[in-house]
């Protein structure tokens, strides 16, 4: 079963100067592509140059905070932006 939702975010704060970090994980790459390519795509619309976008890949979902806090510390980017998805499924994430 899929399901679409629209969501209408506020991007009046998106500055086009700035640099933008995304992670996403691997893991469940048919949802977590979309996405980031829509993400991107966001971001461009907005007037971000599609050079202030660093994309940075992980496994999975588990990998996210500690990949962020490395952005961080590297202190070249004003904003981190994650994308993973966790799916119920037979494998417990906790």
């Amino acid at each position: 079963m899929t399901s679409k939702v629209e969501i209408k975010l506020n991007t009046t704060d998106v500055s086009r100067e700035s640099n933008y970090g995304i992670i996403h994980t691997q893991w469940n790459k048919a949802v977590v592509q979309i996405l980031l390519e829509n993400t991107k795509k966001e971001l461009i619309s907005q007037g971000v140059a599609a050079d202030n976008i660093n994309c940075t890949e992980v496994p999975g979902a588990f990998e996210l905070p500690y990949a962020a806090k490395k952005m961080i510390q590297q202190g070249n980017l004003d904003v981190i932006i994650a994308l993973g998805a966790i799916i119920k499924g037979e494998t417990y994430h906790f």
